[in-house]
């Protein structure tokens, strides 16, 4: 018995249809899987390092407490509190020294000792990923801020706090965390940012992406982060908090090889739009890099530096930072 033929046009159909599923799955997927692979990946590794606890202000030479600050949604964050000198004026005022990234309780320490030991109380916790959180780069830490205030007002230690002298020092992503945080609790009185970011999304070039390659990989990357911390990307902007923060102090502070010295620029000038009398400033040490300002520039510039801002945000001594700011961006 005669097995009916197929039209040849209905062979050619069938033969084409398979090799455009054979060209899709080895090829086309192949385009899309692996740079979306390796954005989302690259993401999930940012947002999961491990945690770089950093030693204990002793090694310092700096006297210090153990403290325990609940965390929003549960859980403490474990850190240090500093005493300043409570013969000065400084011993008024206290310094929430937020964590950077994967930074633990004292990750910090070597500018947290600085300025402690130029007078000013130092208050210390462990950044979230090291208390078993998920990362956010730098928005849900201002959450971890809002609860370290939280700490000192309800002051369960009793130490000697006073809320209408309080400041921040943040470096890298809690720079970034500091400066959104300035806009959300007017009660801090100023803030130092060092080496943080103006936008994440700007920076890592979202939404900007220079082939269909870059693009897809940028998809992997934002799937990533809105899936471990269920936010958009789009709210790391501490460009768009800057209107927020003035007549309050912001000192920017990064290094002449930092390649987000740019960022910095654009804020400086845009504070300076949103009030042309704004009480900020961009300190540029030479040849400094992520990090490096006080092995850079020198622990006395460095204290020098801070303590003018400080002494100016806190306690309206103004001198030190007129005479060296008065007449520069």
């Amino acid at each position: 018995m005669n097995t009916p033929q197929d039209p040849p046009s209905m062979t050619l159909r069938r033969r084409l249809r398979r090799l455009i599923v054979i060209f899709v799955i080895f090829f086309v997927l192949p385009l899309i899987l692996i740079p979306f692979g390796f954005g989302f990946t690259s993401m999930f590794g940012l947002l999961h390092p491990p945690c770089a606890d950093g030693g204990t202000p002793d090694a310092y030479g700096v006297d210090f407490r153990e403290i325990s600050i609940p965390a929003p949604g549960g859980g403490s964050y474990r850190g240090f509190y500093m005493a300043g000198d409570p013969a000065s004026y400084r011993g008024e005022a206290t310094i929430i020294v937020p964590p950077a990234y994967a930074g633990g309780r004292g990750a910090m320490l070597e500018e947290a000792s600085l300025l402690v030991k130029a007078g000013y109380n130092i208050l210390m916790y462990e950044g979230r990923i090291c208390a078993g959180k998920t990362l956010s780069l730098g928005y849900r830490d201002v959450e971890d801020i809002g609860a370290a205030l939280d700490y000192l007002r309800a002051n369960p230690e009793g130490f000697r706090v006073d809320m209408s002298r309080i400041a921040l020092h943040g470096y890298s992503s809690a720079g970034a965390a500091s400066t959104m945080a300035m806009a959300r609790y007017p009660e801090v009185r100023g803030a130092v940012a060092e080496g943080g970011y103006h936008n994440l999304n700007e920076l890592m070039g979202i939404g900007t992406p220079a082939n269909v390659l870059h693009g897809i990989m940028q998809v992997g990357s934002l799937s990533a982060y809105r899936l471990f911390t269920g936010d958009d990307p789009a709210v790391l902007d501490p460009f768009g908090a800057l209107e927020h923060i003035p007549p309050r102090g912001l000192f920017l502070v990064y290094g002449s090889k930092e390649s987000t010295l740019p960022g910095a620029e654009r804020q400086l000038a845009r504070l300076l739009e949103v009030d042309p009398e704004a009480f900020t400033a961009l300190w540029v040490p030479q040849d400094a890099d992520h990090g490096t300002y006080v092995r850079t520039a020198g622990a006395a510039e460095f204290t020098r530096q801070m303590t003018g801002f400080y002494d100016c945000a806190l306690f309206d001594r103004c001198d030190a930072w007129r005479q060296e700011w008065a007449g520069k961006p």
